[in-house]
């Protein structure tokens, strides 16, 4: 049984709109694969707390209502405090 994660994208790149975004709690993250464009997306450091991703899982993001089913690629994750800083995903 995959895990569902809650999803939206973003339109913002470059430092200073991370680090906005992660002042603001949420964590940015990817989705690449065959079947479409890369996509941009923020999940929320609650969503990530709770799911606690670690590399391989299968999940399925919804994004917009609808269901995508994906694999994690990698978790970057700040060592020094102990947060996910970063998800990659491809599609399944």
């Amino acid at each position: 049984m995959s895990k569902e994660l809650v999803v939206s994208t973003r339109t913002e790149t470059g430092k200073g709109a991370i680090g906005r975004a992660r002042k603001n709690g949420m964590v940015p993250a990817v989705l690449y694969g065959k079947g479409g464009e890369p996509v941009m997306l923020y999940m929320t450091q609650g969503v990530v707390d709770s799911a606690q991703p670690q590399t391989g899982d299968d999940v399925t993001l919804v994004l917009d209502g609808k269901k995508i089913a994906a694999k994690i690629m990698e978790v970057q994750v700040n060592y020094m405090k102990s947060y996910v800083v970063h998800v990659d995903f491809r599609r399944a």
